[in-house]
């Protein structure tokens, strides 16, 4: 947090969502916690992920995300909402089932039928809390799904002691990365 007393607004979210997503008091015994900030388009959105990895079968379960954003004045409050959580689905279903693979030179998946995606089965709780402010309106279009991947990778490293460098975050590769 000294680091960002340079930017008032980034450490005024970071301890937003430190007491919202209940930063180290994970609400599902077992699971831990990762944290991730996006700064850009004018706006901060900083979020806590909140995962465990079941220790036989090494499956990553995401169990709720919470964000804190501040996008200056809010025009149109549950779009910004709506915006936030779409990203982390978005950026969550790249981060773990999205791939594409290939066989003989051709790619496997072809439509959505054999292209893995977030289910709403898979789906987490997700909290979004915009920070009031009198700050020029900025951009949330893809704001959080840049926060999405990292705060989970931190959450699997939290619970694991392995960090993720390749995406998507599967069991066969938290087994290997343990090896």
């Amino acid at each position: 947090l000294a680091m960002l007393d340079e930017q008032p607004r980034v450490k005024a979210c970071v301890e937003r969502v430190v007491e919202l997503g209940q930063w180290g008091s994970p609400s599902v015994a077992g699971a831990s916690q990762g944290i991730a900030i996006c700064h850009d388009y004018g706006s901060t959105v900083v979020a806590i992920c909140e995962a465990s990895v079941d220790p036989e079968t090494l499956a990553v379960t995401v169990h709720r995300y919470t964000a804190v954003v501040d996008c200056g004045v809010v025009i149109q409050p549950d779009g910004v909402v709506a915006q936030i959580e779409g990203g982390i689905m978005f950026g969550l279903s790249a981060a773990l089932c999205e791939e594409i693979t290939f066989e003989q030179g051709e790619t496997v998946q072809s439509n959505l039928y054999n292209y893995p995606i977030l289910t709403p089965s898979q789906a987490p709780e997700v909290t979004v809390e915009i920070v009031e402010s009198a700050e020029a309106p900025g951009g949330v279009g893809e704001l959080s799904v840049g926060v999405a991947a990292p705060a989970l990778a931190n959450a699997v490293f939290a619970a694991t002691g392995w960090r993720s460098r390749d995406l998507p975050i599967r069991a066969d590769r938290v087994l290997k990365g343990l090896a």
